[in-house]
């Protein structure tokens, strides 16, 4: 969880637990729609669910290593600025 909310703040655990739970409910939603037009996608997907898992988790650590949290820093910091962000 904090590899993917981010270390050095609460939110950030808040997040990364967040979107571990939401995370393997969107594999099964899009396994079972998957499924509704490739009978043989939904099967492996289901098979390849802890494999997703775990590029997810690298793909933290290498495109975002300081987590949700900071994203949400940013997109905060951004939207106070907006109109005037010269």
């Amino acid at each position: 969880m904090i590899i993917i909310g981010g270390l050095g703040s609460v939110l950030g655990g808040v997040f990364g637990a967040v979107f571990i739970t939401i995370l393997p409910e969107f594999l099964n939603f899009l396994a079972h729609h998957a499924g509704a037009f490739f009978t043989d996608i939904s099967g492996a997907l289901l098979a390849m669910k802890e494999g997703v898992f775990g590029l997810v988790l690298v793909l933290f650590l290498i495109f975002e290593p300081e987590g949700l949290a900071n994203r949400w820093r940013l997109m905060k910091a951004y939207w106070k600025l907006y109109p005037f962000a010269h």
